[in-house]
């Protein structure tokens, strides 16, 4: 007996585990025919907005039916522009973007024949219109990916986005000097070199409004900053344009030489206003918690690094 009770395999170790969470509290709803209904109050697990009650309900064995308040996009919207410190200067940076890209392409045709009067023919300005104008376009995805991925990595939204901003102001005013043809200055290069620093304002205001808001979710922070931007641009853009022949009676001034002023202006106050942001990146907190707790649940475990 004691030879078998030696030779018996050893008792494997007991191992405590943790008790399972407490399922979420039921409420019955007399809305929907009194049916049980899970209500989670914490909305950082939907990316929804504070106050908002997202309730979900089992309706069959791996299905779930949602419920969501119908002012939930207003709640969004509040949650964003209201209780988020900082995220009104990422809105104004996009919105500045977004007003000097989209007066510039509408005006494209204009500002070159301004600055290069004599044309031979109309089919030479379709032509440089076209070359430059597509020119344009391209180097603001260009830019936007490489800014707006370097950004990502380092989370140096403010610094990037401030030094877009001024670089921009100053490539705004060059833009209006160049438009006088006799000053040897080629409006159609200083253009192209405005959209590099222009254009990468768009995409990191973004990335850096979503960082501010989480868990909100990233598209509720595009739609409200493309909102505000295409409201803001079909204002800007008639008064551009009733602009141009102020102060050129004289003709000392080339035509939308004072409309700049108003681009120049308002680039100069967007980059005042946001140089006052002193909000948090609340995603970005988020994450150094998270790799925290993992790194500390790692070094629990047997055979951790720790």
């Amino acid at each position: 007996v004691l030879m078998q009770f030696r030779d018996a395999p050893p008792t494997p170790p007991t191992i405590a585990m943790a008790p399972p969470p407490p399922p979420p509290p039921m409420h019955n709803n007399s809305l929907n025919g009194g049916g049980p209904q899970m209500r989670y109050e914490s909305y950082q697990h939907h990316g929804v907005a504070p106050g908002v009650e997202t309730q979900i309900r089992p309706t069959s064995p791996g299905h779930v039916e949602m419920d969501i308040r119908d002012d939930q996009i207003l709640l969004q919207v509040k949650a964003c522009m209201m209780e988020r410190q900082g995220f009104m200067q990422a809105l104004v940076a996009f919105t500045a973007s977004a007003i000097v890209i989209n007066t510039l392409s509408t005006n494209f045709q204009a500002l070159l024949l301004t600055s290069h009067p004599g044309y031979a023919s109309a089919s030479d300005l379709a032509f440089d219109v076209s070359i430059f104008g597509g020119s344009f376009q391209m180097i603001i995805m260009t830019a936007s990916l490489i800014v707006g991925k370097s950004a990502d990595i380092t989370r140096a939204y403010y610094s990037v986005i401030i030094a877009l901003l001024i670089c921009g102001a100053f490539l705004l005013a060059e833009c209006g000097i160049a438009l006088d043809p006799y000053n040897g200055i080629e409006e159609r290069w200083v253009l192209l070199v405005t959209a590099f620093f222009i254009g990468p304002l768009q995409p990191v205001s973004t990335e850096m409004g979503v960082d501010i808001v989480y868990p909100i979710s990233e598209n509720t922070v595009l739609c409200i900053q493309q909102l505000f931007a295409n409201l803001c641009s079909s204002v800007i853009i008639p008064i551009f344009a009733s602009l141009q022949n102020v102060g050129t009676a004289d003709g000392a001034r080339p035509q939308y030489y004072y409309s700049f002023y108003l681009l120049i202006c308002i680039h100069a106050a967007s980059t005042v206003y946001f140089s006052l942001f002193s909000g948090r990146y609340r995603r970005y907190e988020h994450e150094i918690l998270h790799k925290r707790s993992s790194s500390a649940v790692m070094e629990q475990q047997p055979g951790g690094f720790g």
